[in-house]
């Protein structure tokens, strides 16, 4: 897995009295596939690529701007997964993931 490196970027703190709850960003687990998730309850390891399709890059992207190394990044993203896997038979809810 290759991981896009992204250009360090100042992030301004929220402002004042800002709703931080109010988001335009889509929920995750909108993008997956049908199936996916009743797979990773299932605890189904063929479900890891369509989670890395999903969510690889958004999850890389925040673990690069904390850790600033490609490599640890990477791991941190198949360690997530790996997890998510793990206990994908704990999800309650679609909105879980």
């Amino acid at each position: 897995m290759s991981i896009d490196r992204p250009e360090p970027r100042h992030v301004a703190p929220p402002e004042a009295g800002r709703d931080l709850g109010a988001t335009t960003a889509p929920r995750l687990g909108t993008r997956l596939p049908p199936g996916t998730l009743e797979a990773l309850r299932r605890r189904d390891p063929a479900v890891l690529p369509a989670l890395l399709d999903a969510h690889g890059r958004e999850l890389a992207g925040v673990a690069f701007l904390i850790l600033r190394d490609a490599a640890e990044a990477e791991d941190v993203v198949v360690d997530t997964l790996l997890t998510a896997l793990e206990r994908g038979s704990e999800l309650r809810h679609d909105g879980a993931l």
